[in-house]
């Protein structure tokens, strides 16, 4: 796999930003994700690799091939939003002026439909009262709108979600805004000898056009739309660094100045995070950032520059609240195998356990996939998870049963190892070649094992960790996730 050195990437996101906060960025320019450069990760990096590794006549190639493919799938958007209507579906039966925290959040799984719970904010959103709360999602899942919302109708907080196409106008609208920022990124390069910052310039002109900055657009008009109904007092969004979190906030201060709009931290930050940490111009910035626990909160307080955006912990859904004993003396070890949400991560996690387990048939392991994923895809794309040997087994009980049957835990990018170490399973990390380290709790003080062979995770397994050992990771992964204090969260919307 190509690589980007840890020079390049820091390069990368100094010239990403300076087109971010330029003075004649528009909104536009912000909805861009290609720009917004999330994290050291390979599947993050691999869109950026025709930057560094590919020759002009390549370049020229793709992003003819990449101006192409955006076009058409605008012009399909713009002819099939004929019959579609303006407003997301929910939003027709919400009171005007009467709600006083908006909440946006995510449907990550059809599974997830009618739950009270939210996948990232949990029970909070009812539990404010006698503060009125809504609910609006971004659907991720191929379900349609109407089905959603007809299996969520009894909650005590109504739910909105997110249409994936708007009117003719407002998609035929939405074409013409991203022609023309791709114009004037054109202009722009034109000023810039550089040979890099005038590639990312042309990259990010193309990706003006793309579906991606259509969703963001499409997504941030429905919240305006949403913002202008019910005019709540606060906002509360998921907060990793995208794009559209930062159109979330400005549009939102455009409706109303004195809306308070606060970015929720809910996963890991990870080594050389970048987006979540720089600001941009004021009115992209969140007043306020929660966090799911307190490890964050001293990363951001040490990164965030502006000084004026207040950091709160809000605990996190994720931490639980198990028991597990201590380890005993069965004669079979079980390994979870957790990889992230992306199909490139879920193949080097789960190949490698399969020649583990080959290797240990005296080991079990467990494969879990993130809610994103589902195993008849990932089966149809990888046909060596089609026969797999005994001691390995796909997953269909909940997280929590799990965790409590295991006692070592595989990982790379999940967060899921943060969970794992508070109840004491211990932590194996998969390196792969040299590749960039993706560990989510890189900054625990404690030696962990790391496996990049078969024979490195055989002598992991063997090894007798100390007490100490254990006890810093689980004390670590303890204060990495803490349990929800919806207090917290009530103080500072008094205090604003």
């Amino acid at each position: 796999m190509n690589k980007i050195s840890r020079q390049q990437y820091q390069q990368l996101s100094k010239l990403c930003d300076q087109i971010l906060v330029d003075s004649q960025a528009t909104k536009v320019t912000i909805a861009i994700s290609w720009l917004h450069v999330i994290r050291w990760h390979p599947v993050h990096m691999s869109k950026y690799f025709r930057l560094f590794e590919y020759s002009i006549a390549k370049n020229i190639v793709w992003r003819t091939f990449q101006l192409l493919r955006s076009n058409a799938v605008s012009l399909l958007n713009i002819a099939r939003a004929i019959f579609k209507r303006d407003l997301p579906h929910g939003m027709d039966n919400l009171p005007s002026s009467d709600i006083d925290i908006l909440f946006i959040s995510h449907l990550l799984n059809s599974s997830f439909i009618g739950e009270d719970d939210d996948f990232y904010f949990g029970s909070i959103a009812s539990e404010l009262r006698p503060k009125k709360a809504i609910v609006a999602l971004i659907n991720h899942t191929k379900e349609r709108d109407s089905v959603i919302l007809s299996n969520w109708g009894g909650c005590i907080t109504p739910r909105v979600v997110f249409r994936k196409l708007l009117s003719f106008q407002q998609e035929f609208d939405i074409f013409l805004a991203q022609r023309k920022e791709r114009r004037r990124l054109k202009r722009y390069q034109l000023s810039h000898n550089s040979t890099l910052y005038s590639n990312i310039i042309k990259e990010a002109a193309n990706h003006a056009l793309s579906p991606e900055t259509a969703g963001t657009l499409r997504f941030t008009k429905q919240v305006e739309l949403l913002l202008i109904k019910v005019q709540p007092r606060y906002i509360i969004t998921t907060f990793e660094g995208y794009g559209w979190e930062r159109l979330v906030f400005a549009t939102a201060k455009e409706i109303n100045p004195d809306i308070v709009c606060i970015g929720y931290q809910h996963s890991a930050i990870f080594q050389l995070q970048h987006s979540i940490f720089r600001n941009l111009l004021p009115s992209f910035n969140p007043d306020i950032i929660l966090t799911s626990g307190g490890v964050a909160k001293n990363q951001l307080e040490v990164a965030i520059h502006d000084k004026s955006i207040k950091i709160r912990v809000l605990g996190s859904k994720k931490k639980t609240n198990l028991i597990k004993t201590s380890h005993d003396l069965k004669k079979t070890k079980i390994c979870l195998v957790t990889p992230e949400a992306f199909k490139t991560e879920c193949n080097i996690l789960f190949e490698f356990s399969l020649m583990c387990a080959l290797a240990r048939p005296d080991i079990k392991f467990i494969w879990r996939l993130h809610p994103l994923m589902s195993f008849d895809d990932l089966i149809k794309d990888n046909l060596r998870f089609e026969n797999i040997p005994d001691n390995v087994s796909m997953s269909n009980t909940t997280f929590e049963a799990d965790l409590l049957k295991s006692d070592y835990i595989l990982y790379r990018g999940s967060t899921a190892v943060v969970s794992a170490i508070s109840l004491g399973l211990i932590p194996i990390y998969l390196q792969k070649d040299n590749d960039l380290n993706i560990d989510p709790i890189y900054d625990c003080n404690c030696n962990r094992s790391t496996a990049a062979t078969v024979s490195d995770f055989e002598a992991a397994v063997e090894l007798n960790h100390s007490n100490k050992t254990l006890k810093l990771l689980i004390k670590y992964g303890s204060e990495f996730y803490m349990p929800f204090n919806k207090d917290q969260l009530n103080e500072c919307l008094k205090t604003t």
